[in-house]
């Protein structure tokens, strides 16, 4: 559904078989345009003037409604980036002159080769998105690519000008899969200087429109809006205590490396598992990430993530360096194994837990070390001993996530049944209601004097310490989804 830029009183609807265009007036909408022809699942329209409607549907065809009656119509053919083009032009050429014999199923090569075949074939053209802009307007026919289309001399009619491709992810395992991703929306700036397309992968990417005609003959290409985004969920976040930077890993496989003060991507890498959980060395020079194979001790380097050591602890879902970066832990099935980071000795193993561990944290000076379960405990360790030093077991309770005090005299802990929990001395203290959500997250300034605590609703609740007896905090929305972690610069 869209309103005409021109006059707010008119409404275009259009859907699977139908396009209607309705007035606004006395309180009713009223059809003005007599559907004929045969009907379309029109997946995307665009105003082009006030008369004039573009619409895009689902088996590349765009068709022009000029005042509800169908003026114009052209279908676009599917595209093949201009590398594949490059690539079939040179196979054409080194064509071998031998024919051999069919390939049998069991041979890897000759399924992945009917594999690809196959998946072109489905690729049908489909306008999936359209805008209007002065010249003409822009839509999307097939996966990367947007085609721009300007008016002729001769009214009503667009001829194709240009084809914008996004480009490939040279950090990605799959480069050809990232430049084929769906365009699901596009926008063009008022001035008309830039396009701003987003796609089914949460990427955006911009193109500067004042090249367009210096470029009629050559390909061109999107670049990043401002960088690479994680196309899936974030499951782990740490901060660095040294430097400005922090590290996320994600259900898209992927690590990624931020420096907030500048507020761009340092360094990001695709793995072939998926990543689980992330924790940064107080130097910045190194992280742990836990993957369903193994957990992988890994280098910063100036432009690559370099695999230095690995353990083999698989499903590792917790990991967290020392504040003094000598020692890390790592939660293996309901162990938690304390390594030294410079010979990387298993130096200690933390037995106790009977539930799924969901947390870890260790106190400002590395000398106590706290961590909580699905099954409603949160145990206090001595390092040196191996043994629990404190507990505080609510079984009604799946915990989440722990924080610490700066004197780790105080722990705070969030978990299902929608409090924030004081712990000390092996009981809880105080507990403070999430007032119609979950806390799912909780972390502790540096001074002590106030609490983040992370929701199932996208929220963050700052408050102050002591924690408020009332619903006396200051609320952040933030996400969309809940907030899986909440961490300390």
């Amino acid at each position: 559904v869209s309103f005409s830029p021109q006059d707010n009183a008119q409404v275009c609807i259009t859907g699977n078989g139908f396009f209607k265009l309705f007035k606004y007036s006395e309180g009713t909408l009223k059809q003005i345009n007599l559907q004929k022809g045969e009907p379309r699942n029109y997946l995307c329209h665009a105003w082009l003037s006030e008369e004039e409607v573009i619409c895009g549907t689902d088996t590349g065809k765009l068709t022009l409604f000029e005042t509800g009656e169908l003026h114009w119509e052209t279908s676009v053919e599917y595209k093949k980036p201009p590398r594949e083009l490059e690539e079939d032009a040179t196979t054409k050429e080194y064509e071998s002159p031998y024919t051999f014999p069919a390939c049998s199923s069991s041979d890897v090569s000759c399924g992945l080769d009917s594999e690809n075949n196959g998946s072109q074939q489905d690729s049908l053209p489909q306008i999936s998105a359209v805008a209007a802009y002065s010249k003409g307007f822009a839509c999307s026919s097939s996966a990367g690519v947007v085609l721009l289309f300007e008016k002729t001399k001769e009214k009503g009619v667009y001829k194709e000008s240009q084809e914008v491709w996004l480009p490939q992810e040279l950090f990605s395992n799959e480069p050809e899969k990232s430049g084929r991703q769906d365009i699901i929306c596009i926008c063009f700036s008022p001035s008309e200087e830039t396009m701003v397309v987003n796609t089914n992968k949460n990427q955006l990417y911009m193109f500067t429109m004042l090249c367009t005609d210096l470029m009629k003959e050559k390909a061109a290409y999107f670049a990043y809006l401002n960088f690479p985004l994680h196309s899936a969920s974030i499951t782990g976040l740490d901060t660095c205590f040294w430097k400005p930077i922090l590290a996320t890993c994600s259900v898209d496989r992927s690590v990624r490396i931020w420096n907030y003060k500048t507020n761009t991507l340092e360094l990001y890498k695709e793995y072939r598992e998926e990543a689980y959980t992330v924790s940064l060395h107080p130097t910045g020079l190194f992280c742990l990430v836990g993957f369903s194979d193994k957990l992988r001790f890994i280098s910063l380097l100036y432009e690559d993530m370099h695999v230095f050591k690995e353990f083999t602890i698989r499903n590792c879902r917790e990991c967290s360096f020392s504040n003094g970066g000598h020692l890390f832990a790592a939660v293996n099935g309901n162990v938690i194994q304390i390594y030294s980071s410079i010979t990387f000795e298993n130096i200690n193993n933390l037995k106790g837990h009977s539930g799924k561990i969901h947390a870890v944290k260790w106190s400002t000076d590395d000398a106590k070390f706290v961590s909580c379960d699905t099954h409603g405990a949160v145990y206090e360790w001595n390092l040196s001993t191996g043994k629990r030093e404190s507990e505080c077991v609510l079984k009604s309770c799946i915990y989440s996530s722990i924080a610490l005090s700066s004197d780790a005299k105080i722990i705070f802990a969030v978990g299902s049944d929608q409090t924030l929990k004081e712990i000390s001395e092996s009981s809880i203290q105080h507990e403070v209601p999430a007032f119609g959500c979950v806390y799912t997250a909780v972390a502790v300034s540096h001074s002590g004097h106030m609490v983040f605590v992370g929701t199932s609703l996208g929220t963050i609740q700052a408050m102050k310490y002591p924690l408020p007896l009332t619903r006396d905090f200051n609320e952040y929305r933030a996400h969309a989804g809940a907030v899986t972690k909440v961490r300390q610069s």
